[in-house]
């Protein structure tokens, strides 16, 4: 899977969780997964999060964004 974009957060205790933006090479389908990072080699973190991440589907996003409007 090709990575298209990753983002960051961290938290004051030094957590970091990532979102992972991936194109299949095949399909060219795109998903987005979440996962706890190690936050100490951002390649090793990517691959983690697209191997073993949870998955984020385009309707809890939608939804997510829906309630950022009310």
């Amino acid at each position: 899977m090709k990575v298209l974009a990753d983002y960051w957060f961290s938290d004051m205790y030094g957590g970091t969780v990532g979102i992972v933006v991936g194109e299949d090479e095949l399909t060219k389908e795109r998903k987005a997964y979440i996962g706890v990072a190690g936050g100490y080699n951002q390649e090793a973190d990517k691959k983690s999060i697209l191997e073993g991440g949870r998955k984020l589907s385009s309707s809890f996003l939608a939804g997510l964004l829906r309630l950022m409007k009310a």
